[in-house]
């Protein structure tokens, strides 16, 4: 059981941080990225563009979202599905969602595709932004 709202939690939370960015910090889509790898690298992570994405979806811009992410959707999809099945798991004490979790097929399937994405969005990274772009949006600049 503690597992379970753990997870609500966690996914409670993936929808939620947001959605206060949004209402008390919506400047944030605009600046300076917080994300580690991207401060040190210059380039960005598998994950990064997922926060604005969700950002876009709650302001109903969709076309905005899958231009930051992809996978922002189908995160806010799979958080919203997630806390509604795990809720009937804790309440029929009956398991919904373990098939899913642990198919070794999706879990390849859904890595490759993320990292074919990423190959892809670090290709037109590179080949839109000059080195100097690159290192002013890292901590090197």
């Amino acid at each position: 059981m503690n597992g379970r709202l753990l997870a609500i939690g966690a996914a409670g939370a993936t929808l939620l941080v947001p959605a206060l960015l949004l209402a008390f910090a919506p400047q944030v889509e605009f600046s300076q990225s917080v994300c580690p790898h991207k401060l040190l690298t210059g380039f960005p992570c598998p994950g990064c563009g997922i926060t604005r994405s969700i950002m876009s979806l709650y302001r109903g811009d969709l076309a905005g979202s899958l231009g930051y992410h992809v996978f922002g959707l189908p995160l806010v999809i799979a958080c919203v599905v997630g806390i509604v099945a795990l809720a009937v798991e804790m309440r029929t004490k009956r398991d919904l969602l373990r098939g899913i979790l642990f198919d070794r097929r999706l879990g390849i399937g859904a890595g490759g595709f993320l990292a074919g994405y990423h190959g892809i969005r670090l290709i037109h990274f590179v080949a839109t932004h000059s080195v100097a772009s690159i290192l002013r949006e890292s901590v090197w600049q």
